[in-house]
């Protein structure tokens, strides 16, 4: 029984935590365009890095670039089984958000891909009922071509994406060292948690297909998890 729950804990851990790391590589794929605003998130996002570095280096038969080179290839079809979920299932709206951002559309040229693409105009944030962000989606649809939203836990993910949120009350602004301190430590360890919290959500549903291959007897990638669960076990034997 043991053994089992070992298992399990090892294979939904590297499930959300490869999750996180989707989020990230969406988040840095986006931020890298509001630098200031990167910084806020970027030592926190090292600091996770940095640990989990020391927790491979612990495990045997594991390296780095293994555990890299299989991230890469289990995220992807992470990404592609939960976008399929979500747009069929809806699963990402289980979770009732907070927060509503609001951002005019216009298309351009982006040297990086060398291509025509949707530049994003970001606004502010509003709490998800104010009506203040329907009248702003209506004033980027006669500003720019288009206008969308995207929707946040947290009003601390919207200003570490680059959204403005002078219209929520919890926030201070940022035009003093001991409000720009107050920021950097709590905009990036609240960001962390919403992407971790959408990394469960995102993942959660496979959680379902060790447990079924469970009640088959068959434990789902036993031989690739060997290291992990075997460090784990190892360690539960330590503290017992």
């Amino acid at each position: 029984m043991k053994e089992k729950i070992i298992y399990l804990t090892v294979i939904f851990g590297l499930l959300i935590f490869i999750g996180f790391l989707i989020e990230v590589v969406f988040y840095v794929n986006t931020a890298l365009n509001d630098f200031v605003r990167f910084l806020f998130v970027l030592p926190w996002i090292l600091i996770i890095g940095f640990f989990v570095y020391r927790f491979i280096n612990k495990i045997d038969d594991i390296t780095i670039g293994t555990f890299a080179g299989a991230s890469v290839l289990i995220g992807l079809l992470l990404s592609i089984v939960t976008l399929i979920l979500n747009l069929s299932l809806g699963l990402d709206k289980i979770i009732e958000k907070n927060y509503v951002a609001v951002y005019g559309i216009t298309t351009g040229f982006d040297s990086r891909s060398d291509s025509e693409q949707d530049i994003k105009h970001k606004t502010n944030v509003y709490k998800i009922n104010d009506s203040r962000a329907k009248r702003e989606i209506n004033k980027m649809e006669y500003v720019y071509e288009d206008a969308s939203t995207k929707e946040f836990l947290f009003w601390q993910t919207a200003f570490a994406s680059g959204f403005e949120p002078i219209n929520i009350s919890e926030y201070n602004g940022s035009n003093s060292f001991g409000k720009i301190i107050t920021l950097f430590f709590t905009v990036g360890p609240i960001f962390i948690l919403e992407l971790f919290i959408n990394a469960i959500m995102s993942s959660w549903i496979l959680f379902i297909i060790p447990i079924i291959g469970l009640f088959f007897k068959r434990m789902l990638f036993e031989k690739e998890l060997k290291p992990f669960t075997n460090y784990f076990t190892n360690s539960v034997k330590k503290t017992a």
